[in-house]
């Protein structure tokens, strides 16, 4: 099943592999930041219980999308709360995401910590189903500095996505400020299969 949607397949079998992916389906409302194969390797390269810090800070409890993003956020920033500040484990705001979305409408995701920069940017919606579960693609994985050098994210951020494509092959446009950001008509049976791969 994992080969028909290969882009993830690093990303979900780490959540599998750390256990995340059952705590993720028990909960009602969550947003996943996922990174493409290539991205994945800033987290695979860690320590198997950093692996598990860093996998945790992708995972946001609520339910976000861009157009959430772009309506709610009147100052055009935000701190999110993610699954690793609920685990206890995190210390400071190592717990937290920052959230800003630029000038030039590009929205940017990193570590609360202080020092840590916005480099993890919106690349598409992979799946939504409002507003219990939001999967988003991002260009690198967030790497708090206490976990890891920032300068890791930096190289990891450097790195060109892979784009997600649809079954007609057609590629998903990044993200802008408009509604047109979401892509839309995602169908259930394809929410669900995402659900299923982080099992």
């Amino acid at each position: 099943m994992l080969s028909e949607f290969p882009v993830f397949s690093t990303f979900n079998n780490l959540l599998s592999q750390t256990k995340l992916a059952d705590q993720i389906n028990n909960r009602q409302t969550i947003t996943v930041l996922v990174v493409d194969n290539s991205a994945a390797s800033a987290i695979t390269s860690l320590p198997l219980e950093a692996q598990k810090k860093v996998l945790a800070v992708q995972v946001i409890l609520d339910y976000y999308d861009p157009v959430k993003l772009d309506g709610i956020m009147k100052n055009k920033t935000a701190q999110l709360t993610t699954l690793f500040q609920a685990s206890g484990g995190a210390t400071n705001s190592a717990g937290f995401l920052n959230y800003r979305e630029g000038a030039d409408d590009q929205m940017a995701f990193g570590s609360a910590e202080p020092g840590a920069p916005l480099s993890s940017k919106l690349v598409t919606v992979v799946a939504s189903r409002p507003y219990n579960i939001s999967v988003m693609q991002v260009s690198a994985p967030i790497v708090p500095p206490s976990i890891k050098g920032p300068s890791d994210v930096d190289s990891a951020a450097s790195s060109a996505p892979e784009t997600v494509k649809t079954a007609d092959d057609a590629t998903a446009e990044a993200p802008t400020s408009s509604g047109s950001r979401v892509v839309a008509g995602a169908s259930a049976s394809f929410i669900v299969l995402i659900m299923m791969l982080m099992v």
